[in-house]
């Protein structure tokens, strides 16, 4: 764990705050901070709904928004929420893992694609329709 401190003292006090990184964190950041200038992280190339929103809708998983046209995602025949005939929001496809870890939200989908790298492929499970299927993505570059 590396741990750090920031002091802002315009009126001479000492205010500041303190944080801590995970040296595991750090040693896979720096290089590519160096390297690229940014942190480059595997997606899936998805929009993701809001886990509050998800939750109060009575929906477990990590609700597809929307797909970018050409990304991994939508390469593999994912689905986003879509309109009915009459208006209404038809749900798309929910994630519920990853290479079988489950993810029950937004940050646990996140930390599960932390142990990937860019080009690699995962087999991502989908709740479809009430049915559960597994489909492969090949992990690109997040936006």
């Amino acid at each position: 764990m590396l741990i750090g401190v920031a002091i802002v003292t315009p009126s001479g006090a000492s205010a500041g705050i303190g944080f801590a990184v995970p040296v595991n964190t750090v040693k896979r950041i720096v290089p590519q901070l160096i390297e690229y200038g940014k942190e480059i992280r595997p997606g899936l190339g998805v929009r993701l709904l809001d886990d509050t929103i998800a939750r109060q809708n009575g929906i477990d998983g990590v609700v597809i928004v929307r797909v970018t046209p050409g990304g991994p995602a939508a390469k593999a025949g994912l689905r986003g929420l879509r309109q009915g005939w009459f208006g209404q929001v038809l749900l798309g496809d929910v994630i519920v893992g990853i290479d079988g870890t489950p993810v029950g939200d937004t940050d646990e989908l996140g930390e599960t694609l932390e142990k990937y790298k860019v080009g690699e492929t995962v087999t991502v499970t989908i709740l479809r329709d009430n049915r559960k299927m597994s489909v492969k993505v090949k992990l690109e570059v997040a936006d």
